[in-house]
C-alpha cells in the first residue's frame, strides 16, 4: 500500500510496479521523501495500547508510531513524499491481506485523519495506491497468482 503526497502542481507519480513478491526486499531504502512502514495503524487511535505504552525490554518505549505523524511533517515540507506501508524497516515486503472493504476502510480512515488537521487536507495533495503482494505457491507464475487474484 502506498501513500503518496505531492508537491504542488506536481503530477500524482507512484511505482509502475504492478506487484511484489512477499519476502522480497524493497528496491529502495528510506530517505526525507521515503518512509517505509510494517504496520497499517494511520491515525493515533488505530494503534494498538501496547505498542504506545512501550514494553519492558525494549528500552520502555513505544514500539509502533501512528504514520500520519510522518505523513504530517511530509506535508509540511512542501516537497512531498511516499510512504510504503507493509515493508518493515530493513526493507523486507511483507505486505497486508485486505479485502475490497478493508481497503476502502484504510481509504476512509486517511481521508479521517486528514480532514481532522487544521487545516484540512484537500485530497489533490495525496494519493493511496494498492499493490498486491504475491506469494507463487505451488509453481504458480506472478501473472497466474494475479488472474486467480482478480477472480476473487
Amino acid at each position: 500500500m502506498f501513500l503518496f503526497f505531492r508537491k504542488q502542481k506536481e503530477k500524482m507519480s507512484i511505482s509502475r510496479q504492478r506487484y511484489y513478491m512477499r519476502g522480497s526486499i524493497y528496491p529502495r531504502e528510506e530517505t526525507t521523501y521515503e518512509e517505509l512502514k510494517g504496520h497499517r495503524s494511520f491515525s493515533k487511535e488505530e494503534v494498538p495500547r501496547l505498542s504506545q505504552t512501550g514494553t519492558i525490554g525494549y528500552g520502555n518505549r513505544p514500539s509502533r508510531q501512528f504514520i500520519s505523524k510522518y505523513a504530517c511533517g511530509m506535508l509540511n515540507t512542501g516537497k512531498g513524499g511516499l510512504i510504503s506501508m507493509g515493508i518493515l524497516d530493513n526493507g523486507r515486503i511483507e505486505g497486508f491481506s485486505l479485502s475490497r472493504y478493508q481497503q476502502d476502510h484504510v481509504r476512509l480512515s486517511i481521508q479521517d485523519t486528514f480532514d481532522r488537521y487544521d487545516p484540512p487536507v484537500p485530497p489533490h495533495l495525496y494519493k493511496v495506491t494498492f499493490r498486491p503482494v504475491l506469494d507463487c505457491l505451488d509453481g504458480q507464475s506472478p501473472e497466474e497468482e494475479l488472474e486467480a487474484m482478480h477472480k476473487w
